[in-house]
């Protein structure tokens, strides 16, 4: 069953455009905060586990650090 997750990445700033570009192009919802530290800060949220396949590939092509949150029912 497919579930919304949300992954919180880091980056090195010089990858920030590309690495936006390859999840704009992947159709991959996401937003980003620029800035913090030599790094930027990416809201990555996946709907399918296909999304979160291509995620994962496109992350670790720009050396992303990060980790996964399951949306929860309130």
């Amino acid at each position: 069953k497919d579930k919304l997750w949300k992954v919180e990445a880091t980056v090195l700033r010089g990858w920030t455009k590309e690495l936006h570009s390859a999840l704009v192009k992947a159709d991959i919802p996401h937003n980003y905060l620029e800035n913090v530290g030599k790094y930027t800060l990416f809201n990555i949220f996946c709907a399918t586990q296909k999304q979160s396949a291509k995620a994962k590939e496109i992350m670790a092509k720009y050396e992303a650090k990060y980790f996964v949150t399951e949306s929860k029912i309130l």
